[in-house]
């Protein structure tokens, strides 16, 4: 799942006939589907990201460094409490969101829409070995 989620953020894409596009990075997600545990993956994707950012931070050093845990527990915990707050962040802004407009609260089913390419993606020239 998190190697599908990312394909579908990358710029790169295939037509229906098989033939490679440049598209807008964020092109493929809609075509994303409702799968469980969509939702934790991102929520991991994002928070072990927030995390990997703030670990170089001179204050968060300090503290692995002199921490009673030990650097590995205390790290451990740090990445762990960057996920959560992730998905903290996304609950809050799903809940509002629900509130803001009621009709979420009864998502309906996925339609079966077959994926096409925007109309601002480029053709590339592909090769064949044959």
């Amino acid at each position: 799942m998190y190697s599908s989620l990312l394909a579908r953020l990358s710029p790169l894409g295939r037509r229906a006939d098989g033939r490679l596009v440049l598209r807008s990075p964020f092109n493929g997600l809609d075509s994303t589907p409702r799968v469980p545990g969509l939702v934790a993956t991102v929520c991991v994707l994002l928070g072990s990201t927030a995390y990997d950012g703030l670990s170089d931070n001179p204050r968060w050093i300090t503290t692995l460094q002199t921490s009673p845990l030990g650097p590995v527990p205390t790290a451990t915990l740090g990445l762990l409490t960057a996920v959560l707050l992730a998905a903290a962040c996304y609950g809050l802004c799903a809940g509002a969101l629900r509130l803001a407009d009621r009709e979420l609260t009864t998502p309906s089913p996925p339609s079966p829409t077959p994926c096409r390419p925007s109309p601002s993606a480029i053709s590339l020239p592909t090769t064949s070995h044959s």
